[in-house]
């Protein structure tokens, strides 16, 4: 969170995605909103499978790095705890009306990163 001089960046603050999804999760369970749960069950989890999937895993450093097997274990719990939080029956299942959310959500998400993109800025995304 400091560089060497002791002063905190923006950069260095926990402000990535999945950061920001495992604070949703909390979020979730604070507020105990089926809404908000919906969403981050859908973009939790596949947002982790698809930065897992999608890991750098250049020659040279290797498969079996510390700092890769870290990334894979950080994405693991935010995969995990959504799925879990459906199993332990704390929310409802998804319905079909649920998905019109979702895709409000997705949109506003995509708006944002482009936004974020055009501007930028490198702070939240």
């Amino acid at each position: 969170m400091f560089n060497m001089l002791g002063e905190i960046t923006a950069s260095r603050l926990p402000l990535q995605l999945c950061n920001i999804a495992s604070y949703l999760l909390i979020l979730t369970l604070l507020t105990k909103s089926d809404k908000l749960y919906h969403f981050t069950l859908v973009a939790n989890v596949l947002g982790a499978i698809l930065a897992i999937a999608l890991l750098n895993n250049d020659p040279q450093d290797g498969f079996f790095q510390p700092m890769n097997w870290h990334y894979i274990m950080e994405h693991q719990n935010v995969i995990v705890a959504p799925i879990l939080m459906l199993t332990l029956r704390l929310f409802k299942p998804l319905e079909n009306k649920d998905y019109k959310d979702i895709v409000i959500a997705w949109t506003i998400y995509f708006v944002l990163s482009w936004w974020n993109k055009l501007s930028d800025c490198r702070v939240i995304f």
